[in-house]
């Protein structure tokens, strides 16, 4: 989802043909686009069955717990995005228009997340593309047997309005037909230019004194050790990342990202699906969210035919 607000041309119909539809510029679309995935997430994540489950607003209560967790997961994202409204190169026309109508109630979330949906719905944002298609290796993070990538494909075309979606797994022994194990080649090749990629940029005891390692406990260690080895993990992937976006005309097709952290992705609540979805179905109202989780479940149901690598 968020690649829609990152590259809204990709997902978005074309009525450049049409005469007098209004023409907006790519920045405040992007703006749009990233305040009203959010804004629709939330509204649809907001049951009545999740929200009676609340029994008080403590610590104790796992429900009221999640609840802060989505809160909170709405206003960091819809803080960014006013951040980069702030800073993206806009008419004044657009900037009087997102000024106006749109940045005053994205500031009062709480009570304005339907309103602010149908107005970007109704004033700028473009149709999305109704029947996309997803080609996938055949790795079981995004196999069609995977229950997040069932739940969340469903999620999507709740979100996006879609009338028809396609997901093809494709086998690993189809490569000639298997259009992302052909990109994942050329992403290897690209990285396998010759040169060595460094690993160890944050060394043993980074960022301690010398007084602190002689008072470490093991405890204290192994889990400076995990601190240590996943900095260095994620600046082998930004190293990684570079590497792909300077590679010699694969860069003219391919653009390189990061995954952000699990907190801060946009579907942020996996702990709590995986729990759902493991769950007999006699405790599966004990899990927190569990009232969208089951919409999203007999959404699928309803409305997907699963086959062994396409749904």
């Amino acid at each position: 989802m968020d690649l829609i607000a990152m590259y809204p041309n990709d997902y978005e119909v074309d009525n450049s043909d049409i005469n007098n539809h209004p023409t907006y510029s790519t920045s405040l679309r992007k703006f749009f686009h990233a305040i009203k995935n959010y804004l629709q997430q939330f509204k649809h994540k907001t049951t009545a069955e999740d929200l009676n489950c609340v029994s008080g607003l403590t610590t104790e209560c796992k429900f009221a717990a999640y609840e802060e967790v989505r809160l909170k997961h709405l206003v960091e994202h819809i803080t960014k995005s006013l951040l980069f409204f702030e800073n993206c190169t806009l008419c004044n026309a657009e900037r009087n228009l997102a000024t106006s109508r749109f940045v005053p109630s994205v500031v009062s979330i709480t009570d304005k997340t339907r309103q602010l949906i149908i107005v970007l719905q109704t004033d700028v944002e473009k149709e999305f593309l109704k029947r996309p298609t997803n080609l996938t290796d055949a790795g079981p993070g995004v196999a069609v047997s995977n229950g997040d990538v069932r739940v969340h494909d469903a999620e999507m075309a709740m979100f996006l309005g879609s009338d028809w979606r396609c997901r093809c797994h494709r086998d690993r022994r189809d490569s000639c037909q298997n259009e992302a194990e052909r990109t994942n080649s050329a992403l290897g090749d690209a990285i396998a230019d010759g040169g060595t990629i460094e690993w160890e940029y944050y060394e043993q005891f980074h960022d301690l004194t010398d007084e602190q390692v002689q008072n470490l406990s093991l405890k204290e260690y192994t889990e400076h050790e995990e601190a240590r080895m996943k900095k260095n993990a994620w600046k082998v992937a930004v190293n990684v990342k570079i590497r792909l976006d300077d590679a010699p005309v694969l860069k003219e097709f391919v653009k390189a990202h990061l995954t952000k952290p699990e907190d801060k992705q946009y579907f942020f609540n996996k702990d709590n699906l995986k729990q759902y979805l493991n769950a007999q179905s006699e405790e599966k109202t004990s899990v927190p969210g569990h009232g969208y989780m089951e919409t999203g479940k007999e959404f699928y149901d309803m409305h997907y035919q699963t086959g062994e690598l396409s749904s």
